[in-house]
């Protein structure tokens, strides 16, 4: 594994109100990575942790740099080639648990367009 990443365990909790009320804490790990690093396990343990930019934010198709970059430049903020990192779920079996929200939803909770 890279020396660039490591692993922190975390405490996820969710609170639904309606319809009905129903709340769950649970524990989990998240991947502290360089973008431009990503771990590199060995084959026989590289279905247990993957990292795709269809995964996480902006084009599935584009690359997590690129996709950061972009995003960063439609609120005006350049990093000039600066280091990225991102604390996330990796693509662990074939399933990830990241979450990605349509446009609509992140206009519910106002959070943007």
């Amino acid at each position: 594994m890279s020396s660039n990443a490591a692993i922190y365990r975390t405490s996820i909790a969710h609170v639904r109100r309606t319809p009905l009320r129903n709340a769950f804490t649970y524990r989990s790990y998240s991947w502290y990575v360089d973008v431009d690093a990503l771990p590199a396990l060995p084959r026989w343990l590289a279905p247990l942790a993957r990292f795709s930019a269809a995964d996480h934010l902006g084009d599935p198709d584009g690359t997590l740099r690129g996709n950061v970059e972009r995003y960063l430049g439609t609120q005006a903020i350049t990093l000039d080639g600066g280091r990225i990192t991102m604390l996330a779920s990796a693509r662990v079996l074939g399933h990830v648990f990241n979450r990605r929200c349509s446009p609509a939803r992140r206009r519910s909770w106002g959070r943007g367009p």
